[in-house]
């Protein structure tokens, strides 16, 4: 049986950074945030990275495995033809047929982790039951005997903890006025100035943030004294940047001189997630 997985179910709150890390009442739409999606086939990654899963990992991380919606037709073909065929089923093998809920067999991805694939621009796949992705939270093996054949596993895929990866997110089609990577629809601060200007210095104080180069990514000078680097983007911030998150919060704008402190952009991203 097929059912809903492109409406998310706990308001975007799963993910290794939301207060679902485990996943419950989620679905896989809840690990994109607002504005994004999970990258529908091999096809939509290659429009959206003309380098594919290049920059997915990097040489040193952990096993990781982010998964597409990109399924097979069995024998790790990937589903991406255009046939709707009698022969376009989950088990036939067969090449050229379109994606739909008949071919739902396995499912692609890009990372380091998982069996080794060649779909477009997708290098990994689920393979038999996630038997591919052996050893971590990725599991397709339902409570049911419905799935015991292993030929549905975009459907029955679950992840009940943060490691091991996740999915892979493409921006949805929108306007973005502003032109600061947030779509109108999800952008909390309208017109937004890129690159910010600090009166202080060219770049922020230590653990300080502001987007001071115009990429969608804080800039900051790390603390040297061992604590985890810090990341923020304009996506996590709903495209508001330093200056005008101090205003959103009513401080002065003396807190944005240097950049906005830590506590502030955590205050502001933890709004931002609760609404």
């Amino acid at each position: 049986m097929t059912f809903d997985t492109l409406t998310p179910a706990c308001g975007r709150k799963g993910g290794d950074d939301g207060p679902k890390p485990g996943g419950a009442g989620c679905n896989v739409a809840d690990l994109c945030a607002s504005g994004w999606h999970v990258c529908t086939s091999d096809a939509e990654v290659m429009s959206r990275s003309s380098t594919g899963c290049k920059g997915a990992t990097k040489a040193g991380d952990q096993a990781l495995f982010f998964a597409t919606r990109q399924s097979t037709n069995g024998c790790g073909v990937c589903a991406n033809g255009t046939s709707t065929g009698p022969e376009c089923d989950s088990d036939s093998c067969t090449p050229g047929c379109l994606q739909t809920a008949r071919t739902s067999n396995d499912f692609f991805g890009c990372g380091n982790f998982g069996t080794e694939a060649t779909c477009g621009p997708l290098n990994r796949f689920s393979e038999n039951l996630c038997s591919g992705l052996e050893g971590s939270p990725w599991s397709c093996n339902a409570a049911t005997t419905a799935d015991d054949n292993g030929l549905c596993e975009a459907y029955t895929a679950i992840k009940t903890g943060s490691r091991f990866g996740g999915v892979l997110c493409c921006r949805d089609t929108c306007t973005d006025s502003d032109k600061d990577g947030v779509c109108d629809s999800a952008d909390r601060c309208a017109g937004t100035v890129l690159p910010e200007s600090l009166s202080t210095s060219s770049l922020p104080g230590m653990n300080r943030f502001a987007d001071t180069d115009g990429d969608g990514t804080f800039n900051t000078l790390s603390s040297n004294d061992g604590e985890p680097e810090r990341r923020f983007t304009l996506v996590d911030t709903a495209g508001c940047s330093c200056a005008q998150i101090v205003d959103a919060l009513g401080m002065s704008q003396e807190h944005a001189q240097s950049g906005c402190s830590l506590s502030t952009l955590e205050n502001w991203v933890s709004r931002v997630k609760e609404n």
